[in-house]
């Protein structure tokens, strides 16, 4: 179930939460004109929660979890993945 939508700051992508329930939460892109969701970070198994686009749409920032005691901030830079 997608989950958290944000537009992208030009308005052409959309990035959001996939927070399946009993799965680990990941972030995924689409296109505003619709079609396939993209997983981001395939080979990242954590928690992914709550993205976020930088103001010239190079990053995407999210957190790994509310409930999680050592909570970090994560930027996926995304030219370079």
């Amino acid at each position: 179930m997608p989950l958290l939508p944000r537009w992208s700051p030009e308005g052409t992508l959309i990035t959001f939460m996939d927070g399946a329930l009993g799965k680990q939460e990941r972030i995924y892109t689409v296109s505003a004109q619709g079609g396939s969701p993209r997983l981001l970070m395939p080979d990242d198994k954590s928690h992914q929660a709550d993205p976020t686009w930088s103001p010239d749409r190079s990053r995407i920032l999210f957190g790994n979890g509310p409930n999680d005691p050592n909570a970090i901030i994560r930027i996926l830079d995304l030219s370079t993945n």
